[in-house]
């Protein structure tokens, strides 16, 4: 399935190229989309949407030629989208992949994409990069669990806790941030519960926590997961007792949780569709374009990238990979992320915002959720990604 979008490039004489041109003045780009269900939403095309305002925007801020966005098929197995990414770097057209899934394929994606010096970029890491995702032939948008731990890290120690319990759920994402969060935490960190994807009680755990005397509470889920996390949590008395930390949340997932149910979550991470003008204008043409959902910090990632992506091409007049890095890597760049560098490893480093969810009460406007805490500065949240090069 293809989404079409307006966007341009400036064409500049054949003696100036460094590379082969854009084909046919024409960009592809192939977005590996999230399935399932969070909150009750599908969220599948989100990647796509996302991708497609970046086009767009683009477009009318430099004029006509166009960009195409291709979407992977939904509930595609590993096998389909490795066949599938394989088609369309085929195509001479397709200059970016995007994963904006969380794949677990992402070593594999940035190889195949490299082989025909293209490039992959990472906006939802379900994991570390490990060191085939660090050599810089590939672009990481989103907060890594390593990178959400260091900045929880400092946070808490900022906070004057000292005795943390880390409750994570037993997936991918959950098991990545528990380990990430060991290392960081040290000493800090006095015990910890795994639990189950779909655990109807958590009471044990919040019960575990009390017993070591924990003075914070890590809440290390994601979606769903998160929300009845925090449901049991209030359930349970643990926002009088504990202070709540959650890595990576959005206020779409505070909200989700119900009305108060998060109040006084401090949140890692993330994205505030507050935080700018140009934040608050995607967030709200991404709820006209996808059903009212509220974006998530994933797709504010895949815009981001995408767009920065676009700036490049334009710049290098090609789709070579080794240009456009060097031309991503050539300056800061100011997104609705915030301000970005993207280093040597093709890390996309930022600071880490920190936010504290607000009760009902203290709203004037019920999408004003988070109250800003400050933030992490990039070079102490990724100092243990990719060696912090």
């Amino acid at each position: 399935m293809r989404w079409l979008a307006a966007a341009a490039l400036v064409l500049l004489p054949a003696a100036a190229m460094r590379a082969p041109p854009i084909p046919d003045n024409r960009i592809e780009i192939g977005v590996i989309a999230g399935t399932g269900v969070e909150g009750g939403e599908a969220i599948e095309r989100a990647g796509v949407v996302a991708a497609s305002m970046a086009a767009e925007d683009f477009g009318a801020a430099a004029g006509p030629v166009d960009v195409e966005i291709r979407g992977t098929p939904p509930d595609a197995s590993g096998a389909v989208l490795l066949r599938t990414v394989r088609q369309w770097l085929s195509d001479p057209h397709v200059g970016l992949i995007v994963d904006a899934a969380g794949s677990r394929l992402d070593a594999a994606l940035a190889g195949m994409a490299a082989a025909k010096h293209r490039l992959l970029a990472r906006t939802a890491p379900a994991s570390d990069p490990g060191p085939d995702l660090c050599r810089g032939t590939s672009l990481d948008w989103g907060e890594a669990p390593a990178v959400l731990a260091q900045a929880a890290a400092r946070a808490i120690a900022a906070s004057g806790r000292r005795r943390v319990f880390v409750i994570a759920v037993e997936d991918g994402w959950g098991a990545a941030m528990q380990a990430d969060l060991a290392g960081a935490l040290g000493p800090a960190q006095i015990g910890q519960a795994g639990v189950t994807e779909g655990a109807q009680d958590l009471g044990p755990a919040f019960a575990q926590a009390a017993r070591a005397n924990a003075d914070v509470v890590v809440l290390a889920a994601q979606g769903p997961e998160l929300q009845r996390a925090w449901r049991q949590a209030r359930e349970a008395g643990a926002s009088a007792r504990f202070l709540l930390v959650v890595p990576g949340a959005t206020p779409a997932e505070a909200d989700l949780a119900g009305e108060g149910v998060a109040a006084g979550t401090l949140i890692v991470g993330g994205w505030n569709p507050e935080a700018s003008e140009d934040a608050r204008i995607f967030a709200s043409r991404f709820r006209q374009r996808f059903r009212e959902r509220r974006p998530l910090a994933r797709d504010a990632a895949v815009f981001a990238a995408v767009y920065a992506y676009l700036e490049a091409a334009r710049r290098e007049h090609t789709l070579e990979s080794g240009p456009i890095l060097s031309a991503l890597r050539a300056h800061a760049r100011v997104t609705i992320l915030g301000p970005v560098t993207i280093r040597g490893s093709g890390v996309a480093a930022r600071d880490v915002p920190l936010f504290r969810v607000k009760p009902p009460g203290e709203r004037r406007d019920p999408a004003e959720s988070l109250s800003p805490r400050g933030s992490v500065p990039a070079a102490e949240a990724y100092a243990a990604i990719c060696g912090g090069r």
